[in-house]
C-alpha cells in the first residue's frame, strides 16, 4: 500500500496553519483507512498536539464549536466545511462502557493512536512524514483483518460498541476479525446491554448495508441473537436462518430495503425490534410497509400493484419489487410487475383519490349525504377506476356515482 496520500487543498491548509503556529497535526483514523481502500473520505478529522485554547487561537478568525472541549476536540468551520480537530490525549477510567472518566492531554502522537478501537483506523498522516503506523494496520487493511490496538478486552470494556463496530467493517470490507479480537466478542457480548439503543442503531444499519453482511451474520448468529431476542427461534433453524441472511445481503444496500429484508421473518412483530433500537416513527412506518408488503404474492396485473399503490405508497411498492427481483423464485412474474409498474408510473394511471377527477364537492351536488359516507362513496369510486369499470374522468365518475348511489339506509352506499 501507498505511503502518501493526496489530500484536499483544505485539509492541506488546515495541517499548514497548525505548522505556522509550532504545533504538529495529522489527518487521522478512518480517513485513512478509506483512501488506503480507495475510498473517498466521508470526512477528514485531525489531531494536533495543540490543546483545545490552542486550537481556538490558531482558528480564531473561523467559526468553531468547542461542546467537546473536555475532551479536547473543537469543530473548526474551515471553507464552509466543518472539521473535527482533537488534541493528542490519553484516556482511563471508563465508568459506563463508553466515555472515559478521566481525559489527559499530551504531546505524543503515539499515545494518542494507541488508544484508538482498532490498528486500522490508528494512523496518522502529514505529506511531509508519510504515514505513521504504529499498529500495522496498513498489513492488517492488506490482510483484511479487523484487530484492536494492545488487548481487545481492555477496547470493548472500555467501550462496548465497539464490538458491533468490529462486526461492521468487517461487514464492510469483507474482513475476518483476528482471533484475540473475535473470542473478546463473543465473551463480552452482554456488555452491548449499556450501550444506548440509537448508538446501536447506525452501527446495526451499516453492518447490514455491508457488501459481506450475510457471512457475518451467520458468523456472529450468538450476537444477533442476544441482540434481538425475537429472532432465536429462526437463528436456530440454520437454513432458515441462511436463507434471511442471504436475502439481506442480495437487496440493494438502501437501509430502509436492508432492515426490511432482515425483520421480513417477523412480520407484524417487526415493530418491536425497529422501536427496541429506537427507530423513529417515519423509519418505522417505511420499513414496515416494506415488511408487510413481503408477506405477499406478486401479481403482474395492473389492479393489484395500482392498489398495493394506493396502500402502502409507490416508492414503498418500488423498493419492494426490486427486493422480489433478488429474492422471488418466479422472476418472470416480477419482471412483469415492474414492466406494469413502470407503465403506471410512465402513463401517471391514477392510483389515490386526490388524483381522481372528481371530489367531494361533487358528491354533494348530486345529493350524497356529507359525512362519513362522501369518503366511503370515493374510496368506492377508486375502486372502481382501478379495475377498469369507469375511466378517471370528471363526467364518468358522476355518471357512474348517480347510476349507483344507494338510498342513504345501504350500508354499502354504492351498488355494484
Amino acid at each position: 500500500m501507498k505511503n502518501s496520500i493526496s489530500l484536499p487543498e483544505s485539509v492541506q491548509q488546515i495541517l499548514d496553519r497548525f505548522q505556522q503556529h509550532g504545533y504538529e497535526a495529522y489527518v487521522v483514523g478512518g480517513c485513512i483507512r478509506d483512501v488506503l481502500l480507495h475510498k473517498t473520505p466521508s470526512d477528514w478529522d485531525f489531531c494536533t498536539s495543540a490543546n483545545p485554547d490552542e486550537i481556538l487561537q490558531c482558528f480564531a478568525d473561523c467559526k468553531t464549536i468547542a461542546v467537546g472541549k473536555a475532551y479536547g476536540t473543537i469543530c473548526v468551520n474551515w471553507k464552509s466545511v466543518w472539521y473535527e480537530i482533537t488534541t493528542f490525549r490519553t484516556e482511563s477510567e471508563y465508568a459506563d462502557y463508553r466515555r472515559p472518566s478521566q481525559v489527559t492531554f499530551t504531546t505524543s502522537l503515539y499515545e494518542d493512536l494507541k488508544r484508538r478501537d482498532f490498528t486500522i483506523n490508528a494512523m496518522a498522516y502529514h505529506p511531509q512524514i508519510g504515514i505513521l503506523d504504529p499498529f500495522d494496520g496498513k498489513l492488517d487493511l492488506e490482510k483484511r483483518i479487523i484487530r484492536c490496538v494492545g488487548n481487545p478486552e481492555d477496547r470493548f470494556q472500555e467501550d462496548a460498541l465497539r464490538i458491533l463496530r468490529a462486526l461492521r467493517f468487517a461487514s464492510a470490507y469483507t474482513c475476518s476479525l483476528s482471533q484475540e479480537t473475535n473470542d473478546a466478542v463473543f465473551h463480552h457480548v452482554n456488555l452491548l446491554d449499556s450501550v444506548a439503543k440509537e448508538r446501536m442503531c447506525v452501527e446495526w444499519t451499516k453492518l447490514l448495508c455491508g457488501s459481506s453482511c450475510a457471512v457475518i451474520l451467520q458468523r456472529y448468529a450468538a450476537v444477533v441473537a442476544h441482540q434481538f431476542p425475537t429472532l432465536q427461534e429462526t437463528i436456530q433453524n440454520a437454513p432458515e436462518w441462511q436463507a434471511i441472511c442471504e436475502r439481506v445481503a442480495h437487496v440493494l444496500p438502501i437501509p430502509s430495503i436492508r432492515w426490511a429484508a432482515f425483520c421480513s421473518v417477523l412480520g407484524e412483530n417487526a415493530i418491536g425490534l425497529l422501536q427496541q433500537l429506537r427507530f423513529s416513527k417515519q423509519d418505522q412506518k417505511n420499513i414496515l410497509r416494506l415488511v408487510r408488503l413481503c408477506q405477499q404474492p406478486v401479481l403482474a396485473e395492473q389492479s393489484d400493484l395500482l392498489r398495493k399503490m394506493h396502500q402502502y405508497g409507490k416508492e414503498a411498492v418500488g423498493d419492494w419489487l426490486q427486493m422480489q427481483l433478488t429474492s422471488s423464485s418466479n422472476q418472470e412474474t416480477v419482471l412483469q410487475a415492474i414492466a406494469q409498474y413502470k407503465k403506471i408510473i410512465a402513463d401517471q394511471i391514477c392510483y389515490t383519490i386526490k388524483d381522481m377527477q372528481i371530489c367531494g364537492n361533487d358528491l354533494l351536488a348530486i345529493g350524497i349525504p356529507n359525512g362519513p359516507a362522501i369518503g366511503t362513496c370515493l374510496n368506492q369510486l377508486l375502486e372502481a377506476v382501478i379495475c377498469g369499470r369507469v375511466h378517471n374522468q370528471r363526467s364518468e365518475l358522476l355518471q357512474y356515482a348517480e347510476a349507483h348511489y344507494a338510498s342513504s339506509d345501504t350500508p354499502n352506499l354504492m351498488k355494484y
